[in-house]
C-alpha cells in the first residue's frame, strides 16, 4: 500500500497512471501505466467521494464472466454493484476542412449482482426482474422513493441492494 501518491485513471486505456511530478522533462511531467497485475486495487479521492477501483478479469475469479479490467466497486456485501468507467475514442470530421477532431467520449455501465452474475442496469423492468421473487417489492420501494433507475446515482442504487439483502 502507498498513500498520497498522485494517480490518474485512464478510461480509454484501461490503465492507472502515475505522474512523477517531481521531475520535469522539457517542460512535461512524465507518466508511467502501472501494471495491472502488480495494482490489483486503488481509490481515487475526492472532496466529496472516494473510488474504490479493483482488477476483476475470469483469472482472478473464475466465475468473474465481464471482460477483465478496472471496475469501481460501488457494494459489496451479499449483493454486488460495480462501475465500469470507460471512454470510447470518436472522431468529428470537419466538411470545409481537411482534418478531423480525435475526442473521448465517457461512458459508464453499472453492473449488479444479485446471485445470479453481474447484470447490466439497462432500465428499470430489466433491474426489477434480476431480484427474482422480490421483484414486486423491489419496484413499491422504488416507487416509494421515488428512485427512477435511469437517473440513479450510486447511493440510490446502494440503498436498493441494501433494502433487497434485509429482505431475507
Amino acid at each position: 500500500m502507498y498513500n498520497n501518491l498522485v494517480l490518474q485513471y485512464d478510461t480509454y486505456t484501461d490503465e492507472v497512471v502515475y505522474s512523477y511530478d517531481t521531475i520535469s522533462v522539457g517542460n512535461k511531467i512524465p507518466m508511467v501505466s502501472l501494471n495491472k497485475y502488480d495494482a490489483s486495487s486503488f481509490d481515487l479521492c475526492f472532496d466529496k467521494d472516494t473510488l474504490h477501483f479493483r482488477y476483476l478479469s475470469n483469472d482472478t475469479d473464475p466465475a468473474f464472466s465481464l471482460p477483465g479490467g478496472y471496475y469501481e466497486v460501488v457494494h459489496d456485501s451479499k449483493t454486488q454493484f460495480i462501475i465500469r468507467h470507460r471512454s470510447d475514442k470518436y472522431t468529428i470530421l470537419e466538411s470545409n476542412n481537411a482534418y478531423a477532431i480525435d475526442d473521448y467520449l465517457y461512458d459508464p455501465i453499472e453492473y449488479i449482482n444479485t446471485g445470479a452474475g453481474f447484470q447490466r442496469i439497462t432500465s428499470r423492468k430489466q433491474f426489477i426482474k434480476s431480484f427474482g421473487s422480490a421483484s414486486a417489492q423491489i419496484s413499491r420501494f422504488l416507487r416509494t422513493n421515488r428512485i427512477r433507475i435511469k437517473e440513479a446515482d450510486k447511493g440510490q442504487v446502494t440503498r436498493v441492494l441494501k433494502y433487497y439483502e434485509q429482505l431475507d
